[in-house]
């Protein structure tokens, strides 16, 4: 059993087994000095945040940028803000992409929701600002996931990518919406992006007339924070105008019905 583990504190001898860590990196990974079976291990310690597992591999040699086995580096899948800093502290670049769709950490940080890790990538270098193949921004990755957390983590640090658009022209706003993400919308709605941004198609993330019924429907029920509800209301959804400016949003409303109009009045 790797005596690695052991003096890092990685683990037990029987929980390492347990975790299959070792298999993962290859039957004898653990005892061989080949740095790319330490990175492949110093990706499994980072995925779970493993801060004294991840200094002990990255002081044996473990490459802080080295791609591992499964074509990610280990700030890419960065379990918690320790090990971030950990990594950056032994050279790991912020700015470096995965393999697929050219994100950057910051960008698979949003996406997983990984708030702290994105405050501390932020704090140290990392630019909200910074786009993948497509041209979208971090806040757009965490708007698709629904990353209501990351979304606040960034734009508490910078607002200027509120309503950066993608290749698409769509903004994070508008990639929520489509995805039914009405959380991530409302977090997004509540930081102030525009809800009438149109993409290039001419297209809007809301409706003009569906976002006044939203604003004069919250008026009207004095609710400052239920945006999720009011948005997927059937009976503005119903008012809609006939466009050809018409999104998804106004098309197809998520599966579950969230409750009505007068189920809200009366809370």
């Amino acid at each position: 059993m790797p005596d690695m583990f052991c003096d890092s504190e990685f683990a037990p001898a029987p929980r390492v087994d347990a975790e299959g860590l070792s298999r993962a990196a290859g039957a004898d990974a653990c005892r061989s000095t080949s740095k790319a079976a330490l990175t492949d291990l110093l990706w499994l310690s980072v995925e779970r945040g493993m801060a004294v597992a991840t200094k002990e591999l990255l002081f044996r040699g473990a490459q802080a940028n080295g791609l591992s086995g499964w074509e990610l580096r280990p700030l890419h899948v960065a379990g918690s803000p320790e090990v971030a800093a950990l990594l950056l502290d032994f050279g790991a670049d912020p700015a470096a992409t995965e393999e697929e769709e050219g994100g950057t950490c910051l960008h698979t940080a949003a996406g997983h929701n990984s708030a702290g890790v994105v405050r501390e990538l932020l704090s140290r270098g990392a630019l909200a600002t910074w786009t993948d193949r497509r041209e979208r921004t971090p806040l757009h990755w965490a708007a698709e996931s629904n990353a209501c957390a990351a979304i606040q983590a960034i734009l508490e640090a910078s607002s200027e990518c509120i309503d950066a658009r993608d290749a698409a022209g769509q903004t994070a706003l508008a990639v929520a919406l489509v995805r039914g993400q009405v959380d991530g919308a409302e977090a997004l709605l509540q930081a102030g992006a525009d809800p009438l941004a149109l993409d290039r198609c001419s297209r809007r993330a809301v409706h003009p007339q569906l976002w006044a019924a939203v604003l004069e429907a919250r008026h009207q029920l004095k609710l400052q924070s239920r945006l999720p509800l009011l948005l997927w209301r059937q009976a503005v959804l119903a008012a809609r105008a006939e466009t050809p400016h018409a999104t998804d949003l106004h098309s197809t409303p998520p599966a579950s019905s969230p409750p009505s109009s007068s189920d809200a009045a009366s809370r």
